[in-house]
């Protein structure tokens, strides 16, 4: 099953193009979490800057 798709050009041509839309995805995921992460730290900043001026 496996060899017959890797003999096929068209099968390893999608499997390749298949893997570039996973990576970049992955990518924009990682992306995304990262900037998210920042907002996050971020609001928890803030929210202690808060408190000290409460104080």
């Amino acid at each position: 099953m496996w060899h017959k798709a890797c003999n096929n050009s068209d099968e390893k041509e999608k499997l390749l193009v298949n893997l570039q839309h996973l990576e970049s995805f992955i990518l924009l995921v990682a992306l995304d979490a990262k900037t998210l992460w920042h907002k996050r730290l971020g609001h928890v900043h803030n929210a202690r800057l808060l408190n000290l001026k409460k104080k």
